[in-house]
Order: C-alpha cells, then structure tokens, then sequence
C-alpha cells in the first residue's frame, strides 16, 4: 500500500512538472497533487501558492475532477496566504464545478465561511454556515458536520459571542477524540483555547494550547503551531507577563515571515501594539498599530485594519494628540460599522468621550457602552467600564458589585489594581484609613508582582508611569502615622526589587551573543552621527545625536534582545515588613536620610539607630528646583574658569549651599556623632552636589562621610560583596581635548601596589565579562542621556559602551571610578530608580562606584583622582579617600565645581 501512495505521489510530481498523466487515478492523482502542495505551503507559502497556480495550469484541459482540486487547493494557499479575494473567486470557480455534488459543494461552504468572515462579510459567512450545516444533515455526513462546527464557531468568537462558541468547539473536539484525528483535536482546542482566554479561564486556555501545539508538532504543522504560541502571547499579555509576551511575539512573527503568512505578521503586530498600550509605550505602540493597518489594508481584512486604527488612536491619545486620535477613530469607526462589530464600535465610543474633552466621563456614554459589552459577553471591557463608574461616582455601589463578580477583574493585574485603589480611596473619604491603606496595600503588591518582572530597559520604565496612584497615597497617608512604614513603601516604589541577571544566563549562547550584536550596532550607528566636543575648557564630555527612525528602531532591537536574555528571571516581591526591617537594622550601622517627593512636598525620613522620623518641605519640589536653578548658573559660571574665581562667585556659592543647608540639612537634626550618612535621594534631587553643602558652618564633607545610593536594596546588596581580588585595570576612552587624561593613568600606575592594566585606546570588547577586579579606573568623554539612562554612555574608541552593555556582564568590582562628565547624574523618573550608569554598574556586581554630578574640568579632575588614590592605595577606606580627596582639592580650587563634582555611590 505504501509503494503505491509513493507511485502516486511520483506521479504527481511528474504532472506538476510537466503536465503528463501516465495511468493514474484522476481523483487519486488530484489528492496527491493536493497533498504535495500543502506539504510545500509548510514551508513557504509564497512557494505553495506558486505551485498551487502551477496545479490549475496544468489541469486546465484535464478534465472537471483535475480542474476541480486545482481551484480548491489553490483557494486553501490563498487562504493561508491571507488573499482571501483570490481565495473566494477560486472556490467559487471550484463550486461551480461541483454544482450537482451536494457534499463537495457544503465542504466549499464550509471554507467559504473563514473566507467571508475575514472579508468581514458576516451575514454571508453565517447564510454559508447554515448551507453547509443543512447539508451534511440531509446526508448525515458527521465528520463534515463537526468541522462546519468549528468554522461556524470562528465566526461566533470574531463576533463576540464567545459562550456559544464555546459549546460549538467542545462538541467538535469530542467527536474528533473519538475519532482519535490529531489534527482536528488540535484545531479545536486551539479555537477553544481563543475562547477561554476571552472569558477568562487562563489556566484552562494555557492548558489546551499547550496540548494543541504538541499535536501541531507531532503532525509537523509549524504555522499551525505558532498560532498556537501566539494566542499563548496574547494570554501572558493579559496576565502582565509582557516582556514574555514580547518575545512569544517576536518568534511568531519571524516564524509567519518565514513562512509568508501575512496576515500571522498582522495580528503579531496588533498585538505587539497591545502590549505596548499596556506597557504605556505609546510611540512604539502606534508605530506597531500603524504598520499592521498598512499591511492589513493590503490584504482587504476589514476586522484587523479597523483594529490597527483603534490601536493607533489610543496610542495617539495618550501622547496628546488628540486631533490625530480623532482621524484614526474615524477609520476604525468606519471598519466596525461595516463589519457590525458591536464590541469595538462601543469601545470605539468610549474612546471618542475620551478624546473629546467635553464628553469625557461622562456616566452615560460609559454605561450605554457597557451594555454593549455585556451583550458582547466581553468581561474586561466591562470592567473598563465600571472602573470609570466607580471613579467618577464612588457613592454607587452597583458596579463594585458588578466588578466583584468580574473575572477579568480577578485576573488582569492593573484591573485589579485599579479596582482596589478605588476601594481605598473610597473607605479614606470615609475616614477609614486603616481599610484604605489595606485596599492600596493590595494593589501595590499587585503592580510590583508585574514590575518586578519586567527587564528594566525601558519596559519597567514605561509601566510604572501612570501606575503610581496605590504607592503615594500609602506614603503619604503612612507618613504621619507610622513613617517607618511609608519609608518601606517609598523604598518599595522607588524598586520593585534588584536586577541582576544570572551568571548562569549570561553564558556564551545564542540569546547573549544577539544581545550584544545589538549593542553593538546600535554603538556604529550613534557614532557614524555623533561628534565629540574637546572645547578649549577640557571638559570630560561629548555631543552625541540621538533620534531618528535608524536609532530608534535599533532601540527597540536592543530592548528586545535584552529582555530574552533576561525572560526566565521571575523575582519575587519583597514583603513591606521585610523592607522596613532592613531599613531599621541599616539605620543601627549609619544614618539613612531617605528623600521622596509628595506631589508638591518634600519628605525626607530620617533612619537613626532604629528609630525613622520624617519631616516634610511644604512646596519643596519647587524650592529644590530653585537651589538647582541657581547651582547650575554658578556650575555655567565656574566652568569657564580655572582657580582663579573672584571672591564674589565664592560668596555666591558659599551663600547658596549656607541656604540649602538650613532649609534641607537643619530640620533633619541628625547627631553630630554619626560621621557615616547614607543618602537615597529620588528626581531631581539625585543631583545636588551633598559634599558642598553647608551646615553647622561647614561643609559636609568635612565632618562625613557620605555614601549615595539609588536604593537601600543596591546599598545593602552591595555591601555583601567582599571582592579580594588584587587586579587594578584602567579604561582610556575617547579623550580628544582631554590633556591630563593620561596624567590619570600614569599616576595611577605608579601608585598602584601590584601593577595596572591598561587598555589604551580601550575599545567596548575589552571590558571584561566576567570575573573579580579591585578596580576598574574609566578616564574619557561621556554622554548623558536623560530621556532613557540606560542608553548614557562611556565614549571608547570604537563607540559608545552604554549603561545597558553592563546588563550582560557579571563582573564583580570593588571600586568602578568614572572620571567622566555627568556618569552619575539620575534622570528622575518616577516610581524607577533609573540612574542608568551608577545603577547598571551596581547590579552588575561594583560593589563603589564613584561618578561625577556634572560636566567636569579635565585638569582638577585629574587632581582629585591623584589625591584620591594616594589615600586609597594608603589604606583609606573608599568612603574615607573619596572625603580627603575632595578636602585636598579644594585647597587648590575653591569653587564646589572642582572639588565637589564626585560622589560616592553603594556600599560605602
């Protein structure tokens, strides 16, 4: 029987090859052709569908059973290749054909209800379903019954009637059990699978599309099985795994690419978008919507590219551009109403309230959209909408009630995190703020068990914007009742948790190496359009061009290629009273003086041998902002100058650190015997210069020795590591202008006690990977980037080495020195301890990093570095090395531009 299939087989790759019929079976010869060319649609549908035109050339003057199968499998390559107006003129041509054969005609029918659904012609995909259906019941045909089910069902899910889909998928999949037909098992659960995740059964979804992807493999159906791992995408994007959503999209996508399944491309692109909205990357989120409308335009599938316009008009929205939002509305109107979609036309509805200021919550428009939803049997949706109820009408109980009993509620985290800081803010206007803190309390855990999660480039940035509400109502509210605990909570918003990639994950592997490719090309591409500045000052730093599609697309490549590296990281959420702990047992070994912005306010706890107190700064995020304002003329005015600063400019710096010191400094009373302090600054008060200011008529660095850290957990972290090894290398940069750079390394060289390394020029391969090194010493341009801190830079020969190159090292160092411009200077994000060089640096394994608060001078630079490793290569400790230095420096140059650019950050 084998030998035979074979010979038929041959044959049929004979006639397709030239057109000969030697003594086959027609109809056995016409399913041979079939089956070769859906075996060659596997692996490439571009090479399917070519020779499927083959197949109808040849059978053209063969007769009507050739002619028949030819029009048929041609139409099934168009369907794969998502040309659904090629496909339905070939069935039709095919059912023409078979006009007197009831059971080849119902099975065309069968096909031609995907065909018009995604034509978004639903009343004549419903009139087919029913032909076919009453078909294959006049001739008790079964089998043919139990797929017309399944097609059928497709067209109840795409139209929201998810329940009855439902039961319509579970009758098919039983008959085909019975029948023990793999393939159509797995089609159903798959389809099943969609359904569920609508309804919102996750585990029972995650379930059958494992098991329809392991038939799908077995049977060697590779498209088949990445729909299955794109419908699994979608349902970790609802549960708030997005980073793996990401990467479960990027391999559906390359794997539809290959394959030339255009439409797999467009719905990996929606959602792509959709997980962007989730993640509040609403550039990148657009962009995504923007090319899947393009291409489902294309291809004339009405549903998706009505989508695609929805996606880009809340994307637009949300970066305030609203009459771009309104435009993109429109189109995506457009596309529902042809398609009597009544989900999204609603949802289409709530979103022009949005956009149109006046109607903005407004309770009418959201309650008649809500109806729709129920009606659409679409749970998160009516969540949405209640969630708004609830917001502008916290006195109604009717939709707590309804969110209650809502499963999308229970499962997607910031629904439930939205709904319990509602709750909260409900039971504070009614003066119980024990139950408000409780409800807050939850929705914070919630929010971090995402957070925490997520690869911190860009994507843990870009989600806790706009998720802050829980957070700072806890901290303020706690401040004045108990502020040990608002400070755990401060410290819990400032950091879902320390990330540090496994060493383990960091070996020599495919996902590595395509990380740091992408590294890399992104270095080539910002030098090709960079330029650095070595003006006549000597200053440490360089101007580098950032924007554009080329950088940005490249942006989103590295983000990728990190985050699959770092994909199977799940950290745990630390527990409020295990932070608090830390935080009293810290404050017994040195004073922690912790700062958090409250809107306006300023907090500053201070953390004193286990006992916290806090102080508040009415208005002082503006105050600060005027110290800073004015630190930064004096820095313009002292950069341009050498020693020789006139005795008015020393007043002037003297008078405004005396200022800062009495507002900030004097409230906090801190114990004059506590020589070691501990700084966690956050925003824009990362950068304040802390050796310079003045208290008690001195300048701090004279009576402490201070330590910042963009967190306790980095400071803590980092005092576990006791490093001995001996190493000491040096980096030497791009240091064009840079005259005494190379004083540095030469003084450095002498005075360290078992030699020096030196990489000079050092190009980015030559920082090492891995391994213990007592010092590493960075002497170059660097570059600042405030919009992302992971992408500021150290400036090496062949290009920039960025804060996120560290991500993929795991090198533990006790000393890092970065003796560039603005290497510690924090761009102030909130809810993220983004401090991009310092930061990467730390959790890469540096147990100190010291690093400059702003543009600094190459000659004193050099000065501070020289006194510096005379007292810590003279068995100073860092902390101690780092106060003579600046003390000794400023000797020589008396402006806080000079002495002060250096801090020290981690463990002290």
């Amino acid at each position: 029987m084998g030998d035979r299939s074979d010979k038929v087989s041959r044959k049929a790759q004979a006639f397709l090859w030239t057109g000969a019929i030697d003594g086959v079976d027609l109809s056995a010869l016409a399913t041979a052709c079939d089956q070769l060319i859906r075996l060659e649609v596997q692996k490439s549908t571009t090479a399917g569908i070519k020779l499927a035109a083959t197949f109808v050339k040849k059978a053209a003057s063969r007769g009507k059973t050739l002619k028949c199968q030819a029009y048929r499998t041609q139409g099934w390559t168009f369907v794969v290749g998502g040309r659904y107006l090629d496909a339905e003129r070939s069935y039709l041509k095919a059912r023409e054909m078979v006009a007197r054969d009831a059971l080849s005609r119902g099975r065309i029918d069968r096909i031609l209800i995907d065909i018009y659904m995604y034509l978004g012609d639903y009343t004549e995909a419903q009139r087919r379903a029913r032909m076919a259906l009453n078909t294959f019941k006049r001739l008790d045909s079964e089998g043919d019954a139990a797929k017309t089910r399944v097609n059928f069902a497709n067209l109840l899910h795409r139209r929201d009637r998810h329940r009855q889909a439902r039961k319509m998928y579970e009758q098919a999949a039983a008959y085909f059990e019975k029948l023990s037909d793999d393939f159509a098992v797995a089609v159903c659960h798959y389809n099943l699978a969609n359904t569920l995740v609508q309804l919102f059964e996750f585990e029972e979804a995650e379930r059958l599309y494992a098991d329809a992807r392991r038939r799908f493999d077995n049977g060697g159906f590779k498209i088949y099985a990445t729909d299955c791992l794109n419908g699994t995408s979608w349902l970790h994007m609802l549960r708030g795994d997005y980073h793996i959503a990401l990467q479960e999209l990027s391999e559906s996508e390359k794997n539809y690419r290959e394959a030339s399944q255009p439409r797999g491309v467009v719905l990996c692109l929606l959602d792509r978008a959709e997980t962007y909205l989730g993640l509040n990357l609403f550039e990148d989120a657009r962009d995504a919507a923007a090319e899947a409308e393009k291409r489902a335009g294309r291809m004339s599938i009405q549903y998706e590219k009505a989508k695609a316009a929805f996606f880009q008009a809340k994307a637009l929205l949300a970066l305030g551009r609203r009459a771009s939002a309104r435009v993109a509305l429109q189109r995506a109107e457009g596309g529902f109403t042809a398609g009597e979609n009544t989900a999204f036309l609603a949802a289409s509805q709530l979103l022009a309230s949005q956009i149109d200021p006046d109607t903005a919550d407004n309770p009418a428009v959201i309650n008649s959209a809500r109806e729709r939803f129920a009606r659409a049997q679409l749970p998160l949706w009516e969540a949405v909408c209640d969630l708004e109820q609830v917001a502008i009408r916290p006195e109604d109980d009717r939709p707590l009630r309804r969110l209650a009993q809502n499963p999308a509620v229970r499962t997607v985290p910031h629904l439930f995190a939205r709904r319990q800081t509602l709750l909260g803010d409900r039971q504070a206007a009614r003066g119980r703020t024990d139950s408000a803190v409780k409800h807050w309390s939850r929705a914070a855990d919630m929010l971090d068990t995402v957070r925490a999660k997520l690869p911190p480039v860009d994507l843990r940035t870009g989600f806790s914007r706009h998720r802050s509400d829980p957070y700072l109502k806890l901290i303020s509210t706690e401040s004045s009742r108990d502020p040990a605990t608002a400070a755990a909570w401060s410290e819990r918003y400032k950091t879902a948790g320390l990330w540090a990639t496994a060493a383990d994950i960091l070996q020599a592997g495919p996902q590595r190496q395509r990380a740091a490719d992408s590294l890399a090309a992104l270095a080539q591409q910002v030098t090709a359009l960079s330029g650095l500045m070595g003006d006549a000052q000597g200053k440490r730093t360089g101007i580098t061009a950032y924007g554009g599609n080329s950088l940005t697309s490249l942006q989103r490549t590295v983000r990728h290629d990190l985050a699959a590296v770092e994909r199977h990281r799940q950290p745990g959420v630390e527990r409020l009273e295990a932070v608090r702990s830390a935080i009293t047992n810290a404050s017994r070994r040195e004073t922690i003086v912790q700062f958090h912005f409250d809107n306006d306010d300023l907090l500053a706890f201070v953390h004193e041998q286990g006992r916290t107190r806090c102080h508040r700064y009415p208005m002082g995020a503006e105050t600060i902002g005027e110290y800073l304002g004015r630190w930064r003329f004096l820095l313009a005015r002292s950069a341009y100058s050498d020693r020789s600063l006139s005795r008015t400019s020393l007043s002037d710096e003297t008078r405004l650190f005396a200022g800062i010191g009495d507002w900030l400094w004097s409230p906090l009373e801190l114990s004059a015997k506590n020589r070691r302090l501990l700084i966690l600054p956050e925003g824009k008060i990362c950068n304040l210069p802390w050796n310079a200011i003045h208290y008690g008529g001195q300048a701090l660095v004279d009576g402490h020795q201070l330590t910042v850290s963009p967190s306790l957990r980095h400071h803590l972290r980092a005092r576990e590591r006791h490093i001995r090894s001996r190493r000491t290398q040096a980096f030497v940069g791009s240091i064009e202008g840079l005259e005494h750079a190379r004083e540095e390394i030469e003084q450095l060289s002498s005075t360290a006690p078992n030699g020096l390394e030196v990489f000079d020029p050092c190009n980015r391969g030559d920082i090492p990977e891995s391994g213990s090194v007592r010092l590493w010493h960075y002497t170059g341009h660097a570059q600042l980037r405030c919009d992302n801190p992971f992408y500021s830079s150290l400036m090496m020969n062949d290009g920039p080495l960025f804060a996120a190159d560290f991500r993929l090292k795991s090198t533990r160092v006790d000393l890092v020195m970065l003796a560039g411009c603005r290497t510690g200077q924090q761009a102030g994000i909130p809810g993220e301890e983004s401090t991009g060089l310092v930061r990467s640096l730390l959790e890469m394994g540096a147990r100190n990093v010291i690093a400059s608060h702003w543009a600094i001078a190459d000659r004193s630079a050099a000065h501070w570095m020289r006194k510096f490793y005379e007292y810590y290569f003279g068995s100073l400790s860092v902390a101690e090395a780092a106060r003579q230095a600046s003390i000794d420096v400023r000797e020589k140059y008396r402006s806080a531009y000079h002495w002060a650019a250096f801090s020290l950050y981690g463990a002290g």
